[in-house]
């Protein structure tokens, strides 16, 4: 540059092809075009307030939005009718293995839960501190979860057979 000394930042500043901008926020008011609207329309009034003069409602959902749930008769017991339902079939009639995929017990946590309850039979603690079996860290109250499920599953669900250990306690 031909300036002698100038600031490095200052002629960045200058060199970039960025303008800095300042702008003034200025409020258009609406433009009114319809005849009968123009000659009640005061200028000098709010947008809201001209509109309130002739008759109409500047933010509708102000007037129809949000109401209070507080307001309104209260509820009482007499005036609800009673709803009979359709008799439901016990969970029991429903087919089991109405969609194969849908499992409540994968295989691979059916085959951990099984190996660590043939190791540990059902104490869960021991099962929960057992680093050599339980590889996932699965907690105490999780080990005995998945063990009550596991003891659960019926039929064509269950792809692990029970261990003899456990099952000699169970019955």
């Amino acid at each position: 540059g031909s300036e002698a000394m100038v600031k490095a930042g200052r002629s960045k500043k200058r060199r970039s092809g960025r303008q800095r901008v300042s702008r003034k926020n200025k409020i258009v008011r609406p433009v009114v075009t319809d005849r009968s609207l123009k000659k009640v329309w005061d200028e000098k009034l709010p947008p809201a307030e001209n509109l309130k003069r002739v008759g109409l409602n500047f933010n509708v959902n102000g007037e129809f939005g949000r109401k209070s749930t507080k307001k309104g008769p209260k509820l009482v017991a007499e005036t609800l009718q009673e709803v009979t339902f359709a008799e439901i079939p016990a969970s029991d009639s429903l087919d089991v293995d109405r969609n194969p995929r849908r499992r409540p017990m994968s295989e691979e946590d059916q085959r951990y839960i099984a190996k660590q309850m043939k190791k540990h039979g059902k104490d869960y603690k021991a099962m929960f501190m057992d680093i050599d079996t339980n590889v996932m860290q699965y907690t105490e109250a999780k080990l005995r979860k998945m063990a009550s499920r596991f003891l659960l599953l019926e039929g064509a669900q269950r792809l692990i057979p029970v261990p003899s250990e456990v099952a000699e306690e169970s019955s």
